[in-house]
């Protein structure tokens, strides 16, 4: 077997172009690529494309294996900046394809606790005490802060409240599209109606 020298050549985005010493040009795809052939063939993404904003250090789409958990996500964006509050998004849970992590400021959160606590008489969206959201009154803003509940979900919950009238139950959230058992578990404690 020869050795020889090989020079790799980065060619956009979508193909590389390996170029050997012995003058055979070789293309290929990058990883992107193949995973999407992959998907293609199987109808299985192992590659899941999730936003993360906000008091992040590098904000932006990343590319993460399914499966893996917010804090992963955060990683992946540089962690939290100085400013961030680290409590409103659970760090634990799985992050799906499309979703976007926005991740608050200490400041944004007061205000957001204070806006509702002016708006509702003390409580804020709903029990301040308890940190629960009002299905029936929380803004599209404060419903964002529930774990999973990106602005899509947030409007589809306003969207489904103005279409229906109030929420009777907090089980009631399931029939809107993309909030199912799973999701229903990870915010129980969190909602309540009014």
């Amino acid at each position: 077997m020869k050795a020889g020298v090989m020079i790799l050549l980065l060619t956009g985005c979508t193909r590389r172009t390996e170029i050997h010493m012995d003058g055979l040009r070789k293309e290929s795809f990058s990883e992107t690529e193949q995973e999407r052939q992959t998907e293609e063939q199987t109808g299985v993404s192992s590659v899941i494309y999730v936003y993360v904003c906000g008091a992040v250090q590098a904000p932006g789409v990343y590319a993460l294996q399914d499966g893996m958990r917010v804090y992963e996500a955060l990683a992946a964006a540089g962690g939290f900046r100085e400013d961030a509050d680290t409590q409103w998004l659970n760090q634990a849970a799985p992050v799906q394809d499309g979703q976007r992590l926005y991740v608050y400021t200490q400041e944004e959160v007061q205000a957001l606790a204070a806006d509702a606590s002016q708006t509702t008489g003390g409580e804020p969206g709903g029990d301040a005490a308890y940190g629960r959201v009002d299905l029936n009154t929380a803004s599209k803003e404060l419903l964002m802060t529930l774990p999973g509940i990106g602005e899509a979900r947030a409007e589809a919950i306003l969207a489904y409240r103005s279409e229906h009238g109030r929420f009777r139950s907090i089980e009631e959230i399931q029939n809107i599209s993309g909030i199912k058992s799973s999701l229903f578990e990870k915010i129980r404690e969190k909602i309540m109606v009014s």
